[in-house]
């Protein structure tokens, strides 16, 4: 599998783990599973590996994982959102018209009420990093390398000035929570990947590092 593949497989598999917890998700989660293949994944990338010095994992927090991600993420008291407006001084408008704008440049229609959560939430930011790694995986085994320096110019910028600003925060707050669990683990191994991502696959000028293989 080629480099942008797998990083396409694991911002999909982020965005998965921050995402509302159904009953057959709740089993992916108490079995390891989900972690496990971000583990997996993360190895065949060319080193070095994010996740090398990762151990102990967790399966799960004291509480069900739904229960958790309701009382944590959308309504507890000590609330930790999972939104990029809660990690910003930034005026919320000027946040989400940014964000509808990198968007729609892609040909996402936003719309007609597709997203299923609002333009800044995590799992919706990932989404879209898993599809412009999706698109440049699809140029490159196609051979259509045109418009590879837009994608490569698009991630790195959305990702230095969106999730790569707040994910390193998320990550402590989960950290410093006792009873955390899976996504402690889940939000500190996305903070290592998002490090990789921005310290040796995309360069400061938004050129990849290596574009051979993706």
């Amino acid at each position: 599998m080629m480099r942008a593949e797998l990083r396409s497989e694991l911002y999909a598999l982020f965005a998965q783990a921050f995402t509302h917890p159904d009953e057959a998700f709740i089993e992916r989660i108490v079995r390891g599973e989900l972690l496990s293949r971000i583990l997996e994944t993360g190895s065949h990338l060319p080193p070095p590996n994010p996740f090398e010095t990762v151990t102990n994992l967790a399966t799960t927090s004291e509480q069900e994982p739904d229960v958790f991600f309701t009382t944590c993420f959308e309504s507890g008291t000590s609330r930790v959102p999972l939104r990029e407006s809660g990690y910003t001084t930034a005026p919320e408008k000027s946040l989400m018209e940014e964000l509808f704008r990198f968007y729609r440049h892609f040909g996402l229609d936003v719309a007609n009420g597709t997203l299923k959560e609002l333009p800044d939430a995590l799992p919706v930011e990932l989404e879209f990093l898993h599809y412009l790694t999706y698109l440049e995986a699809a140029a490159l085994r196609s051979g259509t390398s045109g418009n590879l320096d837009a994608l490569q110019n698009a991630q790195r910028d959305f990702l230095n000035r969106h999730p790569g600003r707040w994910v390193d925060t998320l990550a402590l707050r989960l950290e410093q929570m006792p009873d955390a669990g899976f996504y402690a683990d889940a939000s500190n191994l996305l903070a290592r990947f998002v490090r990789h991502e921005k310290r040796t696959i995309l360069s400061d000028s938004g050129v990849l590092v290596s574009t051979n293989g993706g």
